[in-house]
């Protein structure tokens, strides 16, 4: 994943085009509830000696289905940054 998200900017960069990106709600949510993820798994992974427990775990599937539903129900919405329609 992270090789085609790299290699597309690359190629993206290198073209000099410009790609044009409507900042969304749920995109928002997303990239937010993302961000937060690998920032706590960050830290908790290694101050648990690089393993996980069932409760981390639990925690991740909660966040994940959290984020699902309120971008889905953004979506539904219409809602963007200047409001929901």
């Amino acid at each position: 994943m992270l090789l085609g998200i790299g290699i597309s900017c690359l190629v993206q960069t290198i073209g000099g085009d410009d790609y044009e990106v409507h900042l969304t709600m749920s995109l928002a949510v997303s990239i937010i509830t993302l961000m937060l993820i690998l920032i706590i798994s960050g830290v908790y992974i290694p101050l648990n000696g690089y393993g996980a427990a069932r409760p981390y775990g639990i925690f991740l599937l909660t966040a994940f289905v959290i984020s699902t539903v309120l971008s889905v129900v953004l979506t539904a919405m219409n809602c963007s940054i200047d409001g929901c329609n």
